[in-house]
Protein backbone atom coordinates (compact mmCIF):
# COMPACT_ATOMS: atom_id res chain seq x y z
CA UNK A 1 0.00 0.00 0.00
CA UNK A 2 1.58 3.56 -1.19
CA UNK A 3 1.05 6.47 1.44
CA UNK A 4 0.25 9.95 0.83
CA UNK A 5 -0.28 12.83 2.29
CA UNK A 6 -3.63 13.34 4.62
CA UNK A 7 -5.82 15.26 2.76
CA UNK A 8 -8.97 17.66 4.59
CA UNK A 9 -12.24 16.44 2.35
CA UNK A 10 -15.31 19.05 1.93
CA UNK A 11 -17.76 16.11 1.99
CA UNK A 12 -21.56 16.81 0.91
CA UNK A 13 -24.20 15.85 3.90
CA UNK A 14 -27.41 13.82 2.66
CA UNK A 15 -30.42 16.37 2.93
CA UNK A 16 -28.50 19.37 2.79
CA UNK A 17 -27.00 21.38 -0.06
CA UNK A 18 -24.53 23.04 2.70
CA UNK A 19 -20.88 21.68 2.65
CA UNK A 20 -19.75 20.09 5.62
CA UNK A 21 -16.48 20.66 6.41
CA UNK A 22 -14.49 17.17 8.44
CA UNK A 23 -10.67 16.57 8.26
CA UNK A 24 -9.62 13.07 8.66
CA UNK A 25 -6.42 11.27 7.45
CA UNK A 26 -6.50 9.35 4.59
CA UNK A 27 -3.40 7.99 3.83
CA UNK A 28 -3.93 4.72 2.94
CA UNK A 29 -3.91 3.38 -0.54
CA UNK A 30 -6.73 0.72 -0.78
CA UNK A 31 -6.84 -0.89 -4.92
CA UNK A 32 -8.75 -3.50 -5.79
CA UNK A 33 -7.84 -4.78 -9.07
CA UNK A 34 -10.80 -5.28 -11.88
CA UNK A 35 -11.86 -8.78 -12.62
CA UNK A 36 -12.92 -11.33 -12.90
CA UNK A 37 -15.61 -11.60 -15.66
CA UNK A 38 -15.40 -7.92 -16.22
CA UNK A 39 -16.44 -7.19 -12.66
CA UNK A 40 -14.49 -3.23 -11.99
CA UNK A 41 -12.02 -2.87 -9.42
CA UNK A 42 -11.59 0.47 -7.20
CA UNK A 43 -9.22 2.40 -5.41
CA UNK A 44 -9.94 4.74 -2.87
CA UNK A 45 -8.47 6.00 0.13
CA UNK A 46 -8.27 5.27 3.92
CA UNK A 47 -7.71 6.16 7.45
CA UNK A 48 -6.31 2.38 7.61
CA UNK A 49 -5.41 -0.15 5.39
CA UNK A 50 -7.62 -3.00 5.22
CA UNK A 51 -7.92 -5.51 7.57
CA UNK A 52 -7.88 -8.19 4.67
CA UNK A 53 -7.26 -8.72 1.22
CA UNK A 54 -10.15 -9.30 -1.06
CA UNK A 55 -11.59 -12.33 -0.90
CA UNK A 56 -12.27 -15.64 -3.18
CA UNK A 57 -15.76 -15.44 -4.58
CA UNK A 58 -18.01 -16.50 -2.40
CA UNK A 59 -20.22 -19.23 -3.31
CA UNK A 60 -22.99 -16.82 -4.64
CA UNK A 61 -20.95 -14.77 -6.66
CA UNK A 62 -19.69 -11.88 -4.25
CA UNK A 63 -16.25 -10.59 -3.36
CA UNK A 64 -15.71 -8.75 0.32
CA UNK A 65 -13.22 -6.34 -1.17
CA UNK A 66 -11.98 -4.46 1.93
CA UNK A 67 -12.47 -3.93 5.83
CA UNK A 68 -10.61 -0.82 7.78
CA UNK A 69 -11.16 -0.07 11.30
CA UNK A 70 -12.13 3.84 12.32
CA UNK A 71 -12.33 3.24 15.73
CA UNK A 72 -10.34 1.36 18.45
CA UNK A 73 -14.17 -0.23 19.52
CA UNK A 74 -14.00 -2.17 16.18
CA UNK A 75 -16.43 0.17 14.04
CA UNK A 76 -15.53 -0.07 10.45
CA UNK A 77 -16.18 0.44 7.09
CA UNK A 78 -16.27 -2.15 3.96
CA UNK A 79 -17.03 -2.39 0.61
CA UNK A 80 -18.18 -5.76 -1.12
CA UNK A 81 -19.27 -6.54 -4.83
CA UNK A 82 -22.03 -8.78 -4.70
CA UNK A 83 -22.22 -9.18 -8.16
CA UNK A 84 -23.82 -8.69 -11.76
CA UNK A 85 -26.98 -6.71 -11.21
CA UNK A 86 -29.05 -8.89 -13.69
CA UNK A 87 -28.46 -11.33 -11.29
CA UNK A 88 -28.87 -9.61 -7.90
CA UNK A 89 -30.84 -6.80 -8.82
CA UNK A 90 -30.45 -2.78 -9.37
CA UNK A 91 -29.41 -0.63 -5.82
CA UNK A 92 -32.66 0.11 -4.93
CA UNK A 93 -33.86 -3.34 -4.89
CA UNK A 94 -30.96 -4.32 -3.08
CA UNK A 95 -31.35 -2.03 -0.18
CA UNK A 96 -35.19 -3.03 0.12
CA UNK A 97 -34.43 -6.37 0.63
CA UNK A 98 -31.55 -5.61 3.01
CA UNK A 99 -33.91 -3.33 5.02
CA UNK A 100 -37.14 -6.47 4.91
CA UNK A 101 -34.30 -9.18 5.85
CA UNK A 102 -34.03 -6.89 9.02
CA UNK A 103 -37.17 -6.19 9.68
CA UNK A 104 -38.28 -9.86 9.54
CA UNK A 105 -35.29 -10.25 12.51
CA UNK A 106 -36.91 -8.16 14.79
CA UNK A 107 -34.10 -5.69 14.03
CA UNK A 108 -34.78 -1.59 13.39
CA UNK A 109 -34.27 -0.49 9.91
CA UNK A 110 -35.15 2.79 8.20
CA UNK A 111 -36.17 2.78 4.56
CA UNK A 112 -34.10 3.34 1.70
CA UNK A 113 -33.16 6.87 0.86
CA UNK A 114 -31.55 8.47 -2.33
CA UNK A 115 -28.13 9.49 -1.89
CA UNK A 116 -24.89 9.91 -3.68
CA UNK A 117 -21.41 7.74 -3.88
CA UNK A 118 -18.77 6.17 -5.38
CA UNK A 119 -19.76 8.64 -8.33
CA UNK A 120 -23.33 7.77 -8.95
CA UNK A 121 -26.69 7.29 -7.45
CA UNK A 122 -26.98 5.25 -4.45
CA UNK A 123 -29.61 4.18 -1.98
CA UNK A 124 -28.60 4.62 2.05
CA UNK A 125 -29.91 2.14 4.82
CA UNK A 126 -29.57 2.43 8.50
CA UNK A 127 -29.92 -0.89 10.08
CA UNK A 128 -29.76 -1.45 13.99
CA UNK A 129 -28.94 -4.31 15.77
CA UNK A 130 -28.40 -4.50 19.24
CA UNK A 131 -25.96 -1.79 20.38
CA UNK A 132 -24.76 -1.88 16.45
CA UNK A 133 -26.03 0.49 13.73
CA UNK A 134 -24.92 -0.35 10.20
CA UNK A 135 -25.18 2.72 7.50
CA UNK A 136 -24.66 1.16 4.39
CA UNK A 137 -25.41 2.27 0.41
CA UNK A 138 -26.21 0.42 -2.30
CA UNK A 139 -24.60 1.46 -5.56
CA UNK A 140 -24.15 -0.17 -9.34
CA UNK A 141 -20.91 0.59 -11.73
CA UNK A 142 -21.13 -1.02 -15.28
CA UNK A 143 -23.69 -3.65 -14.45
CA UNK A 144 -22.29 -4.87 -11.28
CA UNK A 145 -23.99 -4.20 -7.60
CA UNK A 146 -21.94 -2.97 -4.75
CA UNK A 147 -22.44 -2.33 -1.25
CA UNK A 148 -20.33 -0.46 1.14
CA UNK A 149 -21.10 0.85 4.34
CA UNK A 150 -20.22 1.49 8.08
CA UNK A 151 -20.79 -0.96 11.09
CA UNK A 152 -20.91 1.57 14.09
CA UNK A 153 -20.03 0.21 17.32
CA UNK A 154 -21.99 1.51 20.72
CA UNK A 155 -20.28 4.40 22.08
CA UNK A 156 -18.56 5.09 18.79
CA UNK A 157 -20.10 9.19 16.93
CA UNK A 158 -21.85 7.75 14.36
CA UNK A 159 -22.50 10.79 12.48
CA UNK A 160 -18.71 11.63 12.69
CA UNK A 161 -18.11 7.66 11.36
CA UNK A 162 -20.31 8.51 8.45
CA UNK A 163 -18.42 11.65 7.69
CA UNK A 164 -15.63 9.54 7.34
CA UNK A 165 -17.23 6.87 5.30
CA UNK A 166 -18.56 10.55 3.13
CA UNK A 167 -14.91 11.12 2.55
CA UNK A 168 -13.54 8.07 1.83
CA UNK A 169 -16.37 7.55 -1.10
CA UNK A 170 -14.72 11.15 -2.46
CA UNK A 171 -11.87 9.38 -2.98
CA UNK A 172 -13.44 6.20 -4.62
CA UNK A 173 -11.85 5.59 -8.40
CA UNK A 174 -13.15 3.02 -10.66
CA UNK A 175 -11.03 0.68 -12.48
CA UNK A 176 -12.52 -0.35 -15.26
CA UNK A 177 -11.71 -3.58 -17.38
CA UNK A 178 -11.19 -1.70 -20.72
CA UNK A 179 -10.96 1.97 -19.67
CA UNK A 180 -8.18 1.59 -17.25
CA UNK A 181 -8.71 4.20 -14.42
CA UNK A 182 -11.38 6.52 -14.43
CA UNK A 183 -11.48 9.53 -11.53
CA UNK A 184 -14.62 10.54 -10.58
CA UNK A 185 -16.02 14.16 -9.98
CA UNK A 186 -15.19 14.76 -6.02
CA UNK A 187 -17.99 15.49 -4.05
CA UNK A 188 -19.61 12.74 -4.80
Amino acid sequence: MRRSQPLPMTVSCAGSSMAHRTTVKLKHVIEIPAGPAGRPGERLLAPQPSIHPPWPLGPDGSRSDFRFLLSRRGSSFGGVCLGPEDERGEPHASARDSVLRFLQRGWQADDPAADRVAGGPAWRNRLQFSDTALIDWHFAHDGWLFVAGVLCKARDREARLVEHARAVFATWTWIDHDAGSRALARGS
